[in-house]
This record gives structure tokens, C-alpha cells and sequence, in this order.
């Protein structure tokens, strides 16, 4: 806790003395070309003490004291340490309410970090869910068409090497696609290959 004791002062404005009347002259007289003189500062107020003195105590809450015309403040002080001893309290007690409206600040960012990412968690797992569903689709469409090549090319004399080797090859696409089969693409799955710094 912050004390403070000030003492009230009056204020008055000032009246010139001779010797700043003679420094002001002087200067005024001055070659114009003379630097080496500063222009006096004369003051425009004179601030007198008064004797009347005041404590204050705290930020906030805050309590302040003063002398009074019939009790100067040296004969308050039993009233002053008093006073003190209770915003002391009073103090405490409001830090204590700052701390845990704080502290619930701090709870309702964090619940709300944890449902953003929550939702944003259920948002990434629905893509990944529908982009399977669709290659799944797409995985078996390729197996139905091959069955249906196949079966073409059948009855029309049989499959071709080309052929045979064509549909093995679409296949194992329509695998690499399926996302119920952990298997990689030896060209697909392979890194993107880097253009030569030599033209």
C-alpha cells in the first residue's frame, strides 16, 4: 500500500526583485550580436508553504486525511493508523475480487479455446470422413468398371497382353485409392522431383 504525506501550498504571483529587474535590464541592453547572456527566468508564481498537512493512503480504494481547523493532523493519528488498518482490509478484499474475476476471465478463454478447437477438430475429422467416403466410391467405381471391361473384352475374343497388364495396373489404383487398403503408390506416393538447376 502506498502512503503519501503532502503539505498544501499557496500561490502567489511573484513580484520582480530588484536583482531580476537588473538581469532583465541587462539582457535587453545586450549587444544583439551577444550570445553569452541567457534570458533571465523569472518566475511567475511564488508557492508559499502552509503547513497544512495531508495523508492519503492507497490507490484504490483510497483514504485521505488532512488537518482541520480545530485538530491539526498530528493529534489524528490514532484515527489515521485506524483508518489505514482498514483499508488495509478493504484493499485486500478487493484485490482478492480482481483475482478471481481474473481468474474466471482466464476459465472462459480457456473454455472457449477448447470448444474452437474442439470444433474445428470435428470439422478436419468430417472432411477426412467424407473425402474417404468419396474415394471409397471412386476405389470401388474403377473395380466395377474393370469387372465390366474384363467381361467385354471377353466376349469379344479375350484380353490382349496390353490389356492384362492395363487392368493390373488400374488395379492396384483402385487399391491406392481405396482408403481400406494401406497401400503405397510407388509414383504418387514418391517425392516431387526437383527441378535441375541446369538449363
Amino acid at each position: 500500500m502506498i502512503l503519501t504525506i503532502t503539505e498544501h501550498v499557496a500561490r502567489q504571483r511573484h513580484i520582480e526583485t530588484p536583482a531580476e529587474k537588473k538581469a532583465r535590464d541587462r539582457y535587453h541592453e545586450r549587444n544583439r550580436f551577444d550570445f553569452s547572456l541567457a534570458y533571465p527566468q523569472i518566475p511567475q508564481y511564488d508557492y508559499l508553504p502552509t503547513g497544512k498537512l495531508t495523508i492519503a493512503a492507497g490507490r484504490w480504494p483510497s483514504r485521505t486525511w488532512r488537518d482541520t481547523p480545530n485538530t491539526p493532523l498530528e493529534q489524528r493519528m490514532p484515527e489515521v493508523v485506524a483508518g489505514i488498518i482498514t483499508l488495509a482490509a478493504d484493499t485486500r478484499e478487493h484485490e482478492d475480487e480482481l483475482a478471481r474475476a481474473k481468474e474466471l476471465r482466464r476459465q472462459a478463454q480457456d473454455r472457449y479455446e477448447f470448444l474452437i478447437q474442439r470444433r474445428k477438430t470435428e470439422e478436419q475429422a468430417t472432411e477426412a470422413l467424407d473425402r474417404d467416403a468419396l474415394n471409397f466410391e471412386r476405389a470401388n467405381r474403377i473395380r466395377a468398371y474393370l469387372t465390366a471391361f474384363r467381361e467385354n473384352a471377353e466376349r469379344s475374343g479375350g484380353l490382349s497382353e496390353d490389356q492384362l497388364e492395363w487392368l493390373k495396373w488400374a488395379a492396384a489404383k483402385a487399391d491406392w485409392i481405396d482408403p481400406l487398403i494401406d497401400v503405397a503408390d510407388i509414383i504418387l506416393d514418391a517425392p516431387e522431383p526437383k527441378r535441375s538447376g541446369y538449363w
